[in-house]
Parts: C-alpha cells; structure tokens; sequence
C-alpha cells in the first residue's frame, strides 16, 4: 500500500513538468449557418476579426447554408 503511495506522490510531482499547447495552435474555423452577403454573415466576420485579434490566430468565416440553419 505504501508503494501505490509513493507512486501516486511521485506521478504527482512529475506531472509538473508537462506543458500544455498553446491555444489555439492553428486557424479557427467560425461556421455562420446562413448565405454569405446577409446580416448573419457579416456580423460573423466582424466577430472573427475581433476574435482574431485578441487570440493572435487567424479566424477563417465559413458560411454553410441550407437545411434552415440546422447545420
């Protein structure tokens, strides 16, 4: 029991050292269920520009129209 013990402390310590990644490591893709060229579509691309700059990372809008904006 003592040995599961040292373990579990020794795995303690040692998680530590692993780095998370930074986020986000590439381009972030915003999905705007609507045509491009209407209200939605520009208020996305308003959104990903701001996004953009607070984040430091690229924001590539996507419109994806059909299905009533179920997509």
């Amino acid at each position: 029991m003592k040995r599961f013990a040292a373990i579990g402390c020794l795995l303690f310590l040692l998680a530590g050292n692993a780095f998370a990644q930074p986020y986000p490591s590439k381009a972030i893709r915003l999905v705007v269920p609507f045509p491009p060229g209407g209200i939605a579509d520009v208020f996305g691309r308003v959104l990903a520009s701001h996004l953009g700059a607070a984040w430091g990372q690229g924001v590539v809008v996507e419109p994806r129209p059909g299905a009533s904006g179920q997509i």
